[in-house]
């Protein structure tokens, strides 16, 4: 109704401040999620459950903190934040309609779900959510991928909302087989990270992912590092470190032995902090060849799967016909110099154009071109250089900027290769 139309969702007006908090989308919608439980328990449901998507997450994180109705509620991608601001007087508004300051209370089992490389670059923020809750939260962090809807996170709500409906109450114990409480920590040694895992129980799997010094979460190169098991309960891995004063991210995924996946908050580390002396950096001339299998490769569509295939001569490439994605060239060990030639072993199966677009680290402008590659001469090199590269601002100014590499076509194309030349 008119009376209450600041609640219709409008972009422009999303994070405006009203003069008082029950004059915001943000009350009605929480508003609304509370009066649906109040429903569900007069119809005579016992076992509910809540899960929000998109800013839906907002509502269900602050429902979950007023109501304990439901046996549990779970939240998919980010929740929205508020932008920064300086506006003291409006504080207390922003308090009490962002999701900030609800984590912590929350009355039910929560469950965070979101993606490494979201480009609303909300991956800290949502890691920082989750330890506010103190434990009463469980966090997934879907790695190398921005707002993917992956069969593991389809299983995991399956798994986590099965846990509470079918199960009436569950002691401490049974919580902690479900999702065994972790400790994750890092420390310096022989001028490298080491990371520790520690948990008492049984996990199926576990995988670390470490960026170095990308402030960004949107364009963070999550490279996977070797875990070792070191006696019954923990799990060490390490890194070498190219700077000593630019952070170290790192998050690890455990996997339970029903299959449920959850991820240890994002841990930040300023190696020198550690006494960490950085290594000195190796420049390689080869970022990717198809013996190291999908790599950091990601699709930015998750119905095109990357893959390695074979292609003429049976040469290997990796393999996705609309938007492959590496965040490679960010990572300071695999970045070319500013004037360098990136060169690409490309095979299409068609004649086609090939679509080529680099991200830089100063403005996250995106600069892009097109190649033509044909099917005739078999494997081609094609040749990116930094004048091939523009936008409506003008040139990519060099390779050393740039930290993400796209590529799309129409029709699947094969890469066997990258090279700085």
């Amino acid at each position: 109704p008119p009376s209450l139309g600041y609640a219709n969702y409008n972009k422009n007006e999303l994070y405006t401040i009203a003069e008082h908090p029950q004059k915001t989308c943000w009350y009605v919608w929480t508003t609304v999620c509370l009066r649906s439980f109040t429903f569900a328990e007069s119809e005579g449901f016992s076992r509910v459950a809540a899960l929000g998507v998109n800013l839906g997450g907002s509502t269900v994180i602050k429902a979950a903190a007023l109501s304990d109705f439901p046996v549990c509620a779970a939240s998919l991608f980010s929740p929205g934040f508020f932008p920064p601001s300086d506006d003291v007087d409006k504080l207390s508004e922003r308090v009490s309609v962002s999701v900030d300051g609800y984590a912590h209370m929350y009355k039910i089992p929560f469950f965070q779900i979101c993606c490494s490389n979201d480009v609303d670059s909300s991956l800290d923020r949502i890691s920082e959510l989750n330890e506010q809750a103190a434990g009463k939260s469980l966090l997934y962090i879907a790695p190398r991928v921005a707002k993917s809807y992956t069969k593991e996170i389809q299983s995991n709500i399956n798994l986590f909302f099965s846990e509470y409906l079918d199960n009436s109450v569950l002691n401490e114990e049974e919580k902690n087989i479900f999702a065994p409480s972790f400790d994750f920590s890092a420390s310096g040694a022989e001028d490298k990270m080491y990371f520790s895992l520690k948990c008492s129980h049984k996990l199926k799997e576990v995988s670390l992912f470490v960026s170095h010094g990308i402030t960004n979460p949107a364009y963070r190169n999550w490279r996977a590092v070797p875990l070792e098991k070191a006696g019954e309960d923990e799990y060490l891995g390490y890194t070498q470190v190219y700077s000593s004063d630019k952070t170290v991210y790192s998050f690890a995924c455990l996997t339970t032995e029903n299959g449920f996946i959850y991820s240890t908050p994002v841990l930040k580390k300023v190696p020198s902090s550690l006494k960490i002396k950085p290594t000195v950096i190796t420049k390689r001339r080869l970022i990717y060849d198809s013996d190291m299998g999908v790599d950091d490769f990601f699709a930015a569509e998750e119905k095109f799967v990357p893959e390695v295939k074979e292609g003429p001569f049976s040469i290997g490439g990796i393999s996705a016909s609309k938007g492959l994605c590496t965040y490679k060239l960010g990572d300071v060990a695999f970045s070319g110099s500013r004037d360098s030639v990136l060169q690409l072993l490309m095979f299409s199966p068609v004649a086609q154009e090939v679509t080529f677009s680099v991200t830089d680290e100063e403005h996250f402008t995106t600069y892009s071109c097109k190649k033509f590659i044909s099917p005739e001469t078999d494997w081609t090199k094609i040749m990116l250089q930094v004048s091939d590269l523009k936008s409506n601002e003008g040139y990519l100014s060099g390779w050393d900027k740039a930290i993400l590499l796209r590529i799309d076509a129409e029709e699947e194309v094969l890469i066997s290769s990258l090279l700085w030349v």
